[in-house]
């Protein structure tokens, strides 16, 4: 049990799966495209939101003293550790890795739908 996160193209396939990655949800959260009490829901994602999570995360990657006020972690019960440690940085890593191809081979019609559980 604990915080998953999915982010799925317009057709319902799988293009992201996030485990604990609080920070991911708390951005989410902190940019009113999910609410902070919500539970498995789904929210619509612009491909302008997955660029600005993508330029988030890079800039937290380049300069660690960035992520209290970019990506800060996310408490809640079973959402995982909320130390900025290694995993924290390797969430962010694998969310710019993944998310770029995305982004990249979408067009200003796409959208996807984020949804979450715990």
């Amino acid at each position: 049990m604990g915080l998953d996160m999915w982010l799925n193209d317009k057709d319902g396939n799988e293009i992201m799966y996030w485990r604990k990655a609080n920070q991911i949800r708390g951005w989410f959260v902190g940019h009113d495209i999910i609410q902070d009490d919500d539970d498995c829901v789904k929210r619509l994602v612009t491909l302008q939101d997955l660029k600005d999570l993508i330029e988030d995360c890079k800039k937290v990657l380049e300069d660690h003293s960035l992520a209290e006020e970019l990506l800060p972690p996310t408490y809640g019960f079973f959402f995982g550790a909320d130390e900025i440690d290694e995993y924290y940085f390797e969430d962010l890593q694998s969310t710019v890795d993944k998310l770029e191809p995305i982004v990249q081979a979408a067009d200003e019609h796409s959208h996807f739908i984020y949804s979450d559980w715990w």
